[in-house]
C-alpha cells in the first residue's frame, strides 16, 4: 500500500505520522512501506481496493497490530502502541462503521466500557459514571441522554456512545473493516 504524500505545511508537525510501516501475514505482505501524515485538524480518507491494506493501517495505528518495521510518530515523539487501550490514552482511536455497541445497557455505561467502572463494594455509583461519560462527550460536543439504552438511539448517535470515543484528537476510521472482536 502506498500513500502519496502531501507537502508539509512549513513548522507544523503531523499529529500523526505512519513512517515506513510494513506488516505480514503468513510471508505475504499486507503492508509494504506504508507512508501516512495527518496534521492537526486533518481528515484523511484512505481508498483503496479490498486487500490493499487500509483495515491493516488502521489496526496498526490503533494498536491491534504491531507493525513488523517502520515507526508510528504521535506529536513528533516515536510512540509503540502495545494495545488499542495504549492507543486510545495517546488520543488515536479508530471509529467503525460496524460499531461494537451494547445495546442492552446505557449510554454512559457503553462509553465507559472498558474503563474502571465507579463502584464501591460491587455498586456501580451512577452519579460518577455519568459524570465522567459526560465529561467524554462534552469534549466531542456531543449531546446523547447518558440513560438511555445505546440500542435506542438513532445510527447517527451511536458512535459516540462506544467506548473509544474518550478523546479522539486523532480518529483513525475505517468503514472496511470491522471492529477488533472484543
Amino acid at each position: 500500500m502506498t500513500i502519496l504524500d502531501q507537502p508539509p505545511i512549513v513548522g507544523t508537525i503531523p499529529a500523526l505520522e505512519a513512517d515506513g510501516i510494513s506488516k505480514h501475514f503468513d510471508g505475504v505482505f499486507a503492508l509494504n512501506a506504508a507512508r501516512l501524515s495527518v496534521l492537526p485538524g486533518e481528515i484523511h480518507a484512505l481508498l483503496g481496493e479490498n486487500g490493499a491494506g487500509k483495515s491493516t493501517l488502521v489496526k496498526v495505528l490503533t494498536g491491534i497490530y504491531t507493525p513488523d518495521a517502520g515507526r508510528i510518530l504521535r506529536d513528533g515523539e516515536q510512540v509503540e502502541f502495545a494495545n488499542v487501550r495504549v492507543a486510545n490514552r495517546a488520543g488515536i482511536v479508530a471509529l467503525y462503521q460496524e460499531l461494537s455497541i451494547i445495546p442492552t445497557i446505557s449510554v454512559a455505561e457503553n462509553i465507559l466500557l472498558g474503563d474502571q467502572i465507579p463502584s464501591r463494594g460491587g455498586i456501580v455509583n451512577g452519579r460518577e459514571l455519568r459524570r465522567r461519560a459526560k465529561e467524554q462527550l462534552d469534549r466531542l460536543n456531543q449531546r446523547i441522554p447518558l440513560r438511555q439504552l445505546a440500542g435506542d438511539l438513532s445510527p447517527s448517535s451511536r458512535p459516540w456512545s462506544r467506548s473509544p470515543a474518550r478523546s479522539p484528537t486523532t480518529p483513525a476510521s475505517s468503514s472496511s473493516t470491522s471492529p477488533p472482536p472484543p
